[in-house]
């Protein structure tokens, strides 16, 4: 480079700064006028949530250009020509109204009001905004509006791009007439509103629109062919909308520089020739929920720049093509889920640049083959994938594994500890042996091993569980008894241990876990008393609605479907739904003692079941304190006494079991009790002592609780005993009933006796069972 070029350069790059620098507010000082708006605006404001507008005081020395949010240029004589007010941080921002002072800018070319709180006293968009002849910039999104957007703004012949989403618009589509009388915009968002209508055929008349977002509302009706004169348009948006119709070569041709396309959800079906060439080349593209099979589209061979593409439940009935993995070697993110896609997959697929791959719901046969090592997020549950699992998964980065439901068999690779593991679901398997003890449980949110045969204690490598939220070792052959430690696992939020042969008691640290929705450790051979302080259960105790953020990020989109046992009946739930029903289910094991009071305290319980254990005592009167109670089974029990009137208040009790106790006395009445017999007829068997309605069984005139055996009972008073007898008797009978500490003693003792000869045989006889099956 010559001395002369050189500086010609300098000279060049000294004006552009010295441009640059007058046009980003390097002024003397703000126009007064315009200073007198920009205050009057302040007045209007009633809430300033972040002190946006502290800096901006009627001192005459204060110059208004030097404010915060506040752009000013020379190029228009020192005129304000960039207001920054949006709310970026989602804190609130402004409160009050878009005072008309704005009116004063007439050199206004950016305004930025989004997330704030202006719709004023009337709610709508002012139509006095139609009025700053210079704007190039308007952005309103997130602003709480109503109504439709004024025709005023037709009027803006400088504006470039208009920023409306989720502005409460509602309004028909046809009334955006006056979007045709603005030949400069070239960046269109009305996302997430109450638009109706037709696409406008008037929309093709914007020949110089880039960006068209007007996804998320209530458009309808076919999808015109004038879009495709939308030649200059990169991004289209028409995400959930009510669409229905074909999409063609017609619709598609003339769309040249499109990059971005977003149909998901809007029922269209892509119809076009087999050897339709496209024009454009995609870097995104979204078509879940849209019709574009049955066979794997062919014109996507050609989109060979595409970087993330969803053709989620997109009716495709066929195999994965051989050119799958060379097309899309650049793809990060890959949904192909809810299909009916056969064969296997890719064997190459390691030389993709696979980030996130979604391929869930379809009918994938084979073992998984080498992972793309920039793989973190592998969802291949639902499918028919066999044979054990990669020795080594070769993508260090993997974080999340869910693969359940799937035929998978074999024991777990150690290599799995060289993972970093958010979340691992290997449910509905047919995994065995014990799992490899050195898992990293850093990060873990949730395990679910559920439904295959695993064996072992329980995994000491749990203990780590600082993060984790979902555990279910349900349906193995876990053995051993539940940790002391299990308590120290705050974060568990849903716990499942059933259907395995652990023993032992429940530990009473258990109570710890103040954010647990669910437990279940139904069927194993638990024995021992139900622990106190339940109440320290704090999340059963709720009776609100679940805080969102209470559930771990992702865990909606990644973890699958899990049931529960309710109603009598396995209800199946997909994500965070479950966490609605909250339950305890201590079914089928060797409980003993009293039901402890404080369970009535866990007044946002929807499932209780207790049933087919060896509790005795009284159902507490405080019962009808569990108000959100939906099914209650404490069927199989040694439960005596009357049944608590309170029960009857239960206004949301659709099943009710108390069959197979010693309960006695007259049968409550009122509410769900009136009409739940009628389609539970055996709710109160096997309980001789009750009476009255709905039973046959009619209750004495005085009120005197029938006893269990009627017909021993009136043999016994009708039979002259003899006086030796009757006073042994007498003289046991009034010990017994006025030394209380001798009466527990003695039926303590007889309670003992008999649950120790009971466990021992029933243990026995499950040992020699299972070993048998085993054999």
């Amino acid at each position: 480079m010559s001395t002369s070029d050189f500086l010609l350069l300098v000279i060049l790059v000294a004006a552009a700064a010295s441009s640059w620098f007058t046009s980003v507010g390097l002024v003397d000082a703000c126009v007064p006028k315009e200073k007198e708006a920009l205050l009057e605006f302040k007045k209007a404001i009633t809430i300033d949530h972040d002190r946006m507008l502290e800096a901006w005081q009627p001192d005459e020395e204060d110059d208004c250009c030097q404010w915060d949010y506040v752009h000013c240029s020379n190029l228009t004589g020192g005129h304000v020509v960039e207001l920054h007010l949006g709310d970026s941080r989602g804190s609130g921002g402004l409160t009050g109204e878009i005072s008309p002072s704005l009116l004063s800018l007439q050199h206004l070319e950016f305004l930025d009001l989004s997330g704030n709180s202006l719709q004023g006293r009337t709610g709508k968009i002012p139509e006095f905004l139609g009025s700053l002849q210079s704007l190039r910039y308007l952005d309103l999104s997130f602003v709480p509006f109503s109504g439709s957007v004024p025709p005023q703004l037709g009027n803006l012949s400088k504006l470039e791009e208009l920023h409306l989403l989720d502005a409460g618009v509602q309004m028909h589509s046809t009334d955006l007439w006056w979007l045709t009388h603005l030949p400069l915009l070239w960046n269109l968002d009305l996302g997430s509103n109450n638009i109706t209508g037709p696409f406008p055929a008037f929309m093709g008349n914007l020949t110089n629109l880039r960006t068209l977002n007007l996804g998320v509302n209530h458009l309808s009706g076919h999808l015109p062919s004038e879009i495709s004169r939308l030649a200059k348009l990169t991004s289209l948006d028409l995400t959930q909308n009510y669409f229905d119709g074909l999409i063609t070569e017609e619709h598609l041709d003339g769309l040249e520089s499109l990059d971005y396309i977003d149909l998901s959800y809007t029922n269209l079906k892509i119809m076009v020739y087999s050897k339709w060439t496209p024009t454009f080349r995609l870097h995104e593209a979204y078509f879940s929920g849209c019709e574009i099979g049955p066979l794997f589209p062919a014109w996507l061979k050609l989109q060979v720049n595409l970087h993330r593409l969803d053709i989620s439940n997109a009716s495709i009935n066929d195999r994965l093509p051989d050119w799958f993995s060379n097309t899309f070697s650049k793809v990060t993110y890959l949904d192909i889920s809810n299909n009916q896609i056969s064969g296997g997959l890719p064997k190459n697929m390691d030389i993709m640049s696979l980030e996130a791959l979604y391929s869930s719901s379809n009918n994938l046969t084979g073992q998984i083959p080498p992972l793309p090592r920039s793989l973190n997020f592998m969802d291949i549950s639902k499918n028919s994938l066999s044979g054990p699992l990669p020795t080594k998964f070769g993508a260090p980065n993997l974080d999340t594994i869910i693969l359940y439901s799937n035929y998978l068999s074999g024991q777990v690779p150690t290599s799995i500890c060289e993972l970093s593991l958010w979340g691992l679901d290997l449910a509905n398997n047919l995994f065995e042996g014990e799992f490899p003890q050195c898992l990293n449980m850093t990060q873990m949110a949730y395990l679910l091993l559920g439904n295959n045969s695993f064996s072992g204690s329980f995994p000491p490598f749990i203990r780590r569980c600082t993060n984790l939220s979902f555990l279910i070792l349900a349906w193995n052959r876990f053995t051993g008894t539940v940790p002391e430690w299990i308590g120290s696992c705050r974060s568990l939020q849903f716990l499942r241990l059933n259907h395995n042969m652990f023993h032992g008691n429940i530990p009473n640290n258990i109570t710890s876990l103040t954010k647990l929705y669910h437990l279940n450790l139904a069927d194993n051979w638990i024995s021992g008393a139900i622990p106190q302080h339940l109440s320290n259960l704090t999340s059963l105790t709720r009776t609100f609605a679940l805080d969102p953020y209470t559930v771990p990020a992702g865990f909606q989109n990644t973890v699958g479907d899990l049931s529960i046992d309710i109603k009598r009946q396995k209800l199946n739930y997909h994500g965070a739904v479950i966490l609605e029903l909250l339950s305890i289910d201590l079914s089928s094991n060797y409980l003993r003692g009293k039901i402890p009071e404080e369970m009535t305290s866990l007044g946002g319980l929807v499932n209780l079941n207790l049933s087919h254990n060896q509790l005795d005592g009284e159902i507490s009167d405080q019962i009808g304190a569990m108000l959100w109670l939906e099914s209650l089974d404490l069927s199989s029990n040694h439960l005596s006494g009357e049944i608590p009137s309170s029960i009857s208040i239960l206004a949301h009790l659709s099943v009710l079991d108390l069959s197979n106790n010693n309960l006695s006395g007259r049968i409550p009445s009122g509410g769900q009790l009136d009409t739940l017999y009628s389609y539970m007829p055996s709710m109160y068997d096997g309980n001789k002592g009750l009476c009255g309605p709905p039973l046959q069984q009619t209750c004495p005139s005085n009120n005197i609780p029938v006893h269990g055996d009627d017909e021993h009972y009136s043999k016994s008073m009708s039979f002259g005993l003899g006086i030796g007898y009757v006073v042994g008797l007498w003289v046991v009978f009034v010990t017994l009933l006025f030394q209380k500490t001798r009466r527990i003693a003695y039926f303590l003792l007889l309670d003992k006796f008999y649950d120790k000869i009971y466990v021992f045989v029933a243990v026995t006889c499950r040992l020699f069972t299972r070993k048998a099956d085993t054999s």
